[in-house]
């Protein structure tokens, strides 16, 4: 039952987390082993403590899964939900504000389990923190530039008008109005009011 359960819900590849799977009348012992039945038999592929997944075509070479992909869909969207972005400098290498691709990668997540803590997956290092509010689809692009507001001083290496540049294009491409702003910019530290002044950003919202 499980594995045409997984079948017919997953995608090849697609992360499948033990956590999220609920089937009548089976208990968390049994749906464990059958589970690990499933990875020794080779119908899924064990990536790691209670993440799986689908290997492909039989007789072809499985599937190889990233880090980026588990840590995306454990901790920012999965199913069509958001509830996390990338956060500090990693957003800031993603949108041009620094050159250098961070080698601890961070994000927000309303599944942090917790402030801040530091995970592995395969050899990628994830900083995982919490948010300054819940985070869904109406919010995310606000609070996710208001963090980056909060680390500009440790994360660009632009001048000014670069930076400001690019900012100013974020903003337009997420559609952030100034009302967005003030729902949350309260949750921040004064230096994210300094840094709108400074790069000059509400003539943008």
């Amino acid at each position: 039952m499980l594995y045409e359960y997984l079948l017919t819900t997953f995608k090849p590849g697609e992360p499948i987390f033990m956590s999220d799977i609920e089937l009548p009348g089976v208990n968390d012992p049994s749906l464990r082993q059958s589970f690990k039945t499933l990875a020794d038999s080779g119908d899924i592929i064990r990536y790691d403590n209670g993440v799986y997944y689908l290997p492909g075509p039989r007789g072809k070479e499985p599937l190889k899964i990233s880090p980026n992909l588990v840590a995306k869909c454990k901790y920012i969207t999965r199913n069509g939900q958001i509830f996390g972005y990338y956060a500090g400098a990693t957003f800031a290498n993603q949108i041009g504000l620094n050159a250098q691709v961070p080698f601890v990668k961070e994000i927000a997540s309303n599944c942090s389990g917790g402030k801040y803590r530091e995970i592995q997956l395969k050899g990628q290092r994830f900083i995982i923190r919490k948010p300054k509010a819940d985070i869904n689809e109406s919010n995310v692009a606000t609070l996710q530039f208001l963090d980056l507001l909060n680390t500009l001083d440790q994360t660009c290496d632009l001048g000014l008008d670069e930076a400001k540049a690019r900012l100013e294009e974020f903003i337009a491409e997420a559609d952030i109005k100034r009302e967005d702003l003030d729902e949350y910019i309260h949750l921040y530290p004064e230096k994210v009011y300094k840094s709108i002044y400074v790069y000059s950003l509400y003539g943008a919202l």
